[in-house]
This record gives structure tokens, C-alpha cells and sequence, in this order.
């Protein structure tokens, strides 16, 4: 049977704030086939290959809906590969980052700034179940972090789900440029209101994202999960988010 690309995968949101563009898309691991690469025209790398029919489907839609964004913002439509550490390696002037659960992908692209210091990174998370609760609370967040969550109207899973996520975000934003594995205590959040965060890095990532760093982000929920976005604080002064269907 001819696989086909429209009914293996969907974007479903598609909206843009300041210089990135954000989209949601939906994918169906079932449509997938082992041919699916090579009629996408996307490079399909040797551990790719190697990994599970699951895996392949999450990485396929991931780069397509990166090449669908690079379309989009009228930027080069180039692979976006991986490194040594599984990290991707954004084509040269563009800056990304990228989210997968449970057939659904969240990706964020912008041109890279002149002097490259913009940062940008996104995740989506479904809530926390009871062990996870359990088991990584007091790692996620700490007693003031929480405090500051459940004053805002939170109930405490849906703060410890957004500490997950907004500092996951936050993880991948910086990582292209520090190369370093931080843990949740890295970053602190200091503001919580039912749209938006902010995240203070509690020691120095690099050179440049130095202890007290500021970074704002936003989170909605849809369908049963949390998005979160972060960028650089000077990037999330712009106009306010604009969804719009495609």
C-alpha cells in the first residue's frame, strides 16, 4: 500500500510571537511505513534506522513538521540532525527546538539573531501521575516554588507538571549554547499566573547565562497537556500570543 504523508501526519496550530513561529501537529504512529523516509525525501540517519517502528514515526513527524516551519518562515529548508549527545543540530542561522508525546509533536523555529545569542525551547508534558508526584516532587520544585504555584490557583499537580515542563523547556533552550547537564535546582520559578512564568537561574550555566539570569515563558493546556515555551528575556516583550488555525 502507498504511504501517504497527509494521512501520517497533520499540522493542527500554527501561530507566531516576536521572530519564532510555533506549531502543534498530530501524527498517526500506524500510517507509518519503512519507505515513509524515503518518499518524504528526509535523511534517515543509521540509529534511526536501527530503533524501533515508534521511534522512527516520532523522529519522521518531527522533521516534517521542522521542514513544514522552515517553509513557513521563508528560511532554508535544510536537515535538522542530531550530534554525538542526541542534541539537534539546527541548520546554520536558525534556531529551534523540538517536543514529542504520545503522537502529537510541538516545534518552535526562528532566524538565528546576528549576534546568536537568542534561545528558544519548548516541551509538552501530559500531568504528572501520582508515583511520578511521589517520586520527583521535592527534585522538581522546591517548597517555595510550590507555594508560589498553589497562591496562583494551581492545584499541585498541575505546578509540579509545569515546573517539569517550564524547566525542560528551559533545559533545551539553553543547551545548544552551554552544553552542560543541569538539574531542576539549576533554575527557580519566581513568577506563576494562569499564562505565563518566569525562571531564574539559580547558578551559572555558561559564561553568558550567568546565576540570576531571566528567562519568560507561557503554558496553556489542550487536549489533556502542557505546552510550555521559554525564550530569552528580552524576546517575550513582544505582542501577545496569536493562535490561529491553519
Amino acid at each position: 500500500m502507498a504511504w501517504s504523508e497527509t494521512e501520517f501526519w497533520q499540522p493542527e496550530l500554527v501561530w507566531r510571537e516576536g521572530a519564532a513561529v510555533f506549531a502543534i501537529a498530530a501524527f498517526h504512529a500506524v500510517q507509518y511505513q519503512s519507505d515513509a523516509f524515503r518518499q518524504s525525501h528526509m535523511v534517515f540517519p543509521a540509529e534511526v534506522q536501527a530503533s524501533v517502528s515508534s521511534r522512527q514515526a516520532e523522529y519522521l513527524a518531527g522533521r516534517l513538521l521542522v521542514r513544514y516551519l522552515q517553509q513557513h518562515c521563508g528560511l532554508a529548508v535544510l536537515p535538522l540532525l542530531a550530534g554525538a549527545d542526541r542534541c539537534p543540530r539546527w541548520p546554520p542561522g536558525q534556531i529551534g527546538s523540538l517536543s514529542h508525546s504520545d503522537g502529537l509533536v510541538f516545534a518552535a523555529l526562528q532566524p538565528a539573531g546576528l549576534a546568536g545569542q537568542s534561545v528558544l525551547g519548548v516541551d509538552i508534558e501530559c500531568a504528572l501521575s501520582q508515583q511520578q508526584q511521589q517520586l520527583l516532587g521535592t527534585e522538581i520544585l522546591s517548597a517555595p516554588e510550590l507555594s508560589l504555584g498553589l497562591a496562583a490557583g494551581l492545584t499541585e499537580n498541575a505546578v509540579l507538571t509545569l515546573g517539569f515542563s517550564a524547566k525542560e523547556s528551559l533545559y533545551k533552550a539553553l543547551y545548544p549554547q552551554c552544553r552542560r547537564v543541569m538539574d531542576f535546582s539549576a533554575a527557580e520559578l519566581v513568577v506563576i499566573t494562569e499564562q505565563h512564568f518566569a525562571l531564574r537561574l539559580t547558578q551559572p550555566w555558561s559564561e553568558r547565562w550567568r546565576q540570576g539570569g531571566l528567562f519568560r515563558g507561557r503554558y496553556f493546556w489542550r487536549q489533556h497537556r502542557l505546552y510550555t515555551l521559554v525564550l530569552s528575556d528580552d524576546e517575550t516583550d513582544s505582542a501577545d500570543l496569536m493562535l490561529a488555525r491553519t
